[in-house]
């Protein structure tokens, strides 16, 4: 007998016992179970788990609503016996409705909203997840939403300062300075992926690994030297330990000729010190001209963007526009329309086309852990125009199988998307989305910048293309969001599978100001918690080098399981 539960919810109001039951059904070997509760004061709606049991509220700010719910509820396994699926243990399942930002007794605090201080934290008063502030010098930042700023096993935190690094624990407390930090190339430290106390990094042409031994003391081992590139490899933009946590991307410099040196781009895997799927760039491509040089920047100067690994461990390249010959036509193509592309090497060397256009992505497995997939923010085909993304209006965060092609709709949310942070599959079957708005004028700015800074004052749904009014706060925005990977996007409006979609938090930054003050969002290797920038605690963008930090300071979201 098919197992199903459904949620019961009621309405309840001052001075009379309306109930009304939009969803109240609970199927469980043909019993069933109903439950009502009644609230005295303001309007209230209750949602009950499968016996009547209210298990959670929380106000939301525009009809004060109480939202209780479930945490674990019985799902059906494909088998059609029952397995438990864990849901985050706070959030907001969506409800397809924009959310202000607002205190507790539901009045908008976006301009008014006071940060906890470094190392205090604070529940979010409309989705209700907890939040805690770990720096607070208005210029600190994590790397990126595709590499895993939370050590394994959640204790340390990699923090960006001024182009240095240094680690704190989860409180804020420094554990590592930067000065104690080891000296690596251009690229960035990655966590090990079950050990809390190692990382990675390369030096000149050898990788190494870290291991923090007390309170700034580090100790370095070599891991690999690579004789075949005599001046350096590279951790590069904005590549992460595999899922697997056995394959790192990297990039070498080949030995130059007439003082012009080709690039390889290949996968290393750690326990059996072999490279793979080496892509060796063209004289014409990507190189470092007046070879040997030091390196500084990203390799072949900015014509290779980001360099991923997919679930089953292939690189996925960002190109920028050049004249490398082993470009698939389909980068070609794009290259000519202004677009850039991102390929998939095969494991001969050559390319594949995987997209044409950009858009922000991450990589992992699906939920039954036999397909290699990306999560992007919107499918930019043909060329950047996102005529075949799947989802309602062609915008929403979609999901493209790496091998096939084939694309399905993870979440329609008209663009209203920023970055993606996914490192999983069946047994972390969840991705992390913030939203993002930049448009002008608009309250995604300081509030002291008199010319672009609206205040939120309305709720509104928005569709790309249309005029959305300064004082709009649309669907999604600046929300950071739980999905999981089997969610389905709406065809025909905005909004995807409510129970597995999951909103959590505003992050109340002024984005629109400056790179920095994206919140990145970085999803722990686990899943239990998210790391994201904001510049909420300096609204009027009031602090030091406040145009190359955008006023940042990074807080930690969680435990979310």
């Amino acid at each position: 007998m098919k197992h199903v539960r459904k949620a019961l919810l009621f309405e309840a109001f001052t001075g009379r016992c309306i109930t009304r039951v939009l969803a109240a059904e609970l199927i469980f070997a043909g019993m069933f179970a109903a439950a009502a509760l009644h609230e005295s004061a303001s309007r209230a709606v209750f949602l009950l788990d499968s016996f009547g049991v209210a298990l959670r509220s929380r106000a939301t700010p525009f009809n004060r609503r109480m939202v209780l719910y479930s945490p674990n509820p019985i799902s059906v396994s494909k088998t059609g016996s029952l397995a438990s699926v864990k849901r985050p243990l706070c959030g907001m399942p969506d409800d397809g409705q924009p959310h202000l930002p607002t205190d507790s007794n539901g009045n908008i605090d976006w301009d008014s909203f006071a940060a906890p201080t470094k190392g205090k934290s604070y529940v979010d008063p409309v989705f209700g997840c907890t939040i805690r502030r770990l720096t607070d010098d208005g210029r600190s930042y994590h790397e990126y939403s595709t590499i895993e700023a939370m050590s394994a096993n959640d204790a340390y935190v990699l923090i960006g300062y001024d182009g240095g690094t240094r680690m704190v624990d989860f409180k804020g407390k420094t554990v590592v300075d930067q000065a104690h930090m080891p000296v690596h190339n251009h690229g960035h430290y990655l966590w090990d992926a079950t050990d809390d106390n190692k990382f990675y990094y390369t030096v000149n042409n050898s990788l190494m690994a870290g291991r923090i031994i007390e309170h700034n003391v580090v100790t370095q081992a070599l891991v690999h030297k690579f004789k075949e590139y005599p001046n350096w490899i590279s951790i590069m933009d904005h590549a992460n330990l595999s899922s697997d946590g056995e394959h790192i991307a990297l990039v070498g410099e080949n030995r130059a000729s007439r003082g012009i040196a080709t690039i390889d781009f290949f996968v290393y895997q750690i326990s059996s010190s072999k490279k793979s799927y080496i892509f060796t760039s063209s004289l014409q491509g990507c190189v470092v001209n007046h070879a040997p040089t030091e390196l500084t920047g990203q390799p072949g100067g900015d014509c290779m963007h980001k360099l991923l690994l997919t679930g089953d461990n292939k690189p996925a390249m960002e190109w920028h526009p050049n004249q490398d010959s082993k470009m698939p036509a389909g980068c070609l193509s794009a290259f000519s329309a202004g677009a850039s592309c991102k390929t998939m090497t095969n494991a001969d060397g050559t390319l594949r086309m995987l997209q044409s256009g950009t858009t922000h992505m991450d990589t992992g497995w699906d939920i039954t852990g036999t397909r290699s997939i990306v999560i992007e923010t919107f499918d930019p085909d043909p060329n950047g125009t996102h005529q075949n993304d799947p989802c309602y209006n062609h915008g929403g965060i979609s999901i493209k199988d790496v091998n096939t092609l084939a694309l399905s709709c993870l979440l329609s949310t008209d663009f209203r998307a920023g970055h993606v942070s996914f490192l999983g599959g069946p047994n972390q079957p969840w991705v992390a989305v913030d939203m993002e708005d930049d448009r002008n004028p608009g309250p995604e700015w300081y509030r002291s910048n008199s010319g672009k800074y609206a205040a939120p004052t309305q709720r509104c749904l928005q569709l790309e293309g249309k005029t959305i009014a300064p004082h709009c706060w649309t669907l999604y925005e600046g929300e950071i969001v739980l999905i999981r990977i089997d969610s389905v996007g709406n065809q025909n409006q905005l909004g995807g599978t409510s129970h597995k979609t999951y909103r959590l938090a505003h992050s109340r930054s002024r984005q629109a100001e400056q790179y920095y003050a994206q919140p990145r969002a970085s999803l722990s290797r686990d899943g239990k918690y998210i790391v994201f920038d904001s510049n909420m605690a300096r609204p009027d963008g009031n602090c030091p080098k406040a145009k190359a930090t955008g006023c940042t300071d990074v807080y930690v979201l969680g435990p979310l399981f």
